[in-house]
């Protein structure tokens, strides 16, 4: 668990007292996925990331898709940051060592769960690299959400599952 800005990066934990809208809102009938095709989806999000580009990978976000990461929203709609408003033309950095596992999927509600390893950048400290589960709101084809929780550990540390 990430208990401080250190361990994760990012860290505005406080601000996730209730679930978000978009997360807890199961889509229509119409708008599901199978199994199969939200994982499908999900995972254009670590092959963008693994070569710094979601425009490259054509990554399907919906026009409103957002990230929170910690608690701290880091693209979409009401990102503070400069060039984040938009999730999939936003400026991100290759992680080509990144890996990635499904771990769950919610076909009902439309989350895919993934369970990624970012692999050693350089960019979180020597020898380090993030450890994320992050969770997907798929349906219609698109991603509309995505909320992570990591912490920065060793590149090398075991997800337990391999």
């Amino acid at each position: 668990m990430t208990r401080t800005q250190k361990e994760g990066g990012l860290f505005t934990i406080d601000k996730l007292d209730v679930a978000g809208a978009v997360m807890s809102t199961p889509p229509t009938e119409s708008q599901l996925m199978s199994r199969e095709d939200a994982i499908k989806v999900a995972e254009h999000y670590p092959a963008g990331l693994k070569i710094g580009s979601f425009v490259t990978v054509d990554a399907p976000f919906a026009p409103d898709a957002y990230r929170i990461e910690n608690g701290a929203r880091t693209a979409g709609p009401g990102c503070a940051r400069a060039g984040c408003e938009n999730i999939k033309t936003q400026k991100i950095i290759a992680h080509p060592a990144i890996t990635s596992h499904v771990v769950a999927v919610d076909e009902e509600h439309g989350v895919v769960l993934l369970r990624m390893n970012f692999g050693d950048t350089g960019s979180y400290g020597p020898g380090n690299s993030l450890h994320v589960f992050e969770a997907f709101k798929v349906y219609g084809g698109q991603i509309h959400g995505v909320e992570a929780f990591m912490k920065i550990l060793p590149a090398t540390a075991s997800s337990g599952w391999d």
